[in-house]
């Protein structure tokens, strides 16, 4: 039988291992071996190598039940930085970022998007008003980068928005109310104020004119076309104008629309520098409004009639109807491509779609849109076959909660004939 060890042999053989294993000495094992140094027997060093074990055991025991914790713990997500929040009435200048704050919408009322992709895109809405507050909010754009699923606040300004329209893959224009949606009076329509991005709402700029517009449609940076309007108890717009300094001031283009059959300017979609469409409509009749649409392809340097519908001449005699516009449906509105094809949404008159520029119509999406039950508030077709349409939701569904069906934002990949709910907003 082998003597028995004494126990500061065993455990300088243990340090011993542990050096051949490691490829030397660890933190540890150097404070417990410097503790039983042969060279130093005082009492003093006996108590520090007492209390080196008692360590050493408590971190051998210890560690792996960390670990083990660590591993079987649920994986948290971090919370984002705090940041600077967006000016509650805010004039951003394009040197100062705009911090996302919040959920991305909570009792929101969209009322406009526009998408540069089938990814990227921005919203435009009032926030529920609190009447017990005394002052109701004005307009905040939101932005998504994953299709509409999930948005974040870029801005918040004191008035409120009535309409985006993207331009190439980062500009943005936003119209503040005011221009045709102003109202009756005198003096209620003088000056319009936009709010403009260039890197994809980051930075926002604020420009105000002294003519006012409406139905924005942004092809770059600084250059716009819209119609001009005057106060009016119809809020008509009277002629096309166009703007190469941000918005600031508006040069009148020639008004195309047929005379003495009273029809004028009402909305525009440009999709390029050069290929844009101008709406000319008359008085709404029930659901019913005469329409004309022309196109250029040169910058508004000529145009070229595309279709026109219900249109009746001075004396009453009714005009021949070109193309397949439907009278059906007041004061459209347009989405269009460079290649001619694009989407038309109206009051009353639902969703259709051309795939010619303009002359051939067909209604799309009627399992969405469906006339005297919902609308299109906002369209945005970023693809021959791609695009995104706000709606608002039928009262008459079974599934609306207590409070009232909210828009609802549907995209489609296949030129409208199938849609996805992509989010939706609670009344």
């Amino acid at each position: 039988m082998m003597p028995s060890e004494s126990f500061e042999q065993r455990l300088r053989a243990y340090l011993d291992q542990r050096t051949l294993n490691a490829g030397g000495p660890g933190a540890i094992d150097r404070v417990m071996a410097t503790a039983f140094d042969g060279r130093a027997r005082h009492p003093s060093r006996r108590l520090f190598a007492a209390i080196a074990v008692a360590v050493a055991v408590a971190l051998v025991v210890a560690t792996p039940i960390t670990v083990l914790l660590l591993r079987q713990s649920p994986r948290g997500t971090l919370a984002p930085a705090t940041g600077v929040s967006p000016s509650a009435h805010a004039t951003p200048t394009p040197s100062a970022p705009v911090t996302s704050t919040g959920p991305p919408h909570v009792n929101l009322v969209p009322v406009g998007v526009a998408f540069w992709d089938t990814q990227r895109g921005l919203l435009v809405a009032t926030p529920a008003c609190d009447s017990s507050a005394g002052v109701c909010p004005g307009g905040l754009i939101e932005r998504t980068g994953n299709g509409g699923k999930t948005w974040l606040v870029v801005d918040r300004v004191s008035a409120s928005l009535t309409a985006v329209a993207s331009a190439g893959s980062d500009v943005a224009w936003v119209s503040e109310a005011g221009g045709s949606s102003c109202g009756a009076g005198a003096g209620s329509c003088l000056a319009s104020t936009l709010l403009l991005t260039a890197d994809g709402g980051t930075h926002w700029t604020v420009v105000s004119s002294l003519t006012p517009v409406a139905s924005v449609s942004p092809v770059s940076r600084t250059t716009a076309w819209a119609v001009a309007g005057l106060p009016g108890s119809l809020g008509l717009g009277t002629i096309p104008v166009r703007s190469s300094d941000g918005g600031r001031t508006w040069q009148p283009r020639a008004a195309l629309c047929s005379p003495g059959i009273g029809v004028t300017p009402w909305a525009v979609s440009f999709a390029s520098a050069v290929d844009g469409w101008l709406m000319c409509t008359g008085v709404a009749a029930t659901d019913m409004q005469s329409k004309e649409l022309w196109s250029t392809h040169d910058d508004g340097a000529t145009w070229q009639l595309e279709s026109q519908t219900c249109l009746s001449s001075a004396n009453g005699q009714a005009v021949r109807d070109v193309g397949s516009l439907s009278c059906v449906g007041d004061y459209p509105t347009l989405s269009l491509l460079s290649d001619g094809h694009g989407w038309m949404y109206a009051e009353r008159g639902g969703l259709s779609a051309t795939s010619d520029g303009g002359q051939k119509w067909t209604q799309i999406g009627a399992n969405v849109v469906t006339n005297d039950v919902n609308a299109v508030i906002s369209a945005s077709l970023v693809g021959d076959m791609n695009g995104f349409v706000l709606i608002t939701h039928s009262e008459s569904d079974p599934v609306c909660p207590t409070l009232g069906c909210g828009p609802e934002l549907l995209s489609t990949q296949d030129g409208g004939r199938t849609w996805t709910i992509v989010d939706s907003w609670v009344a």
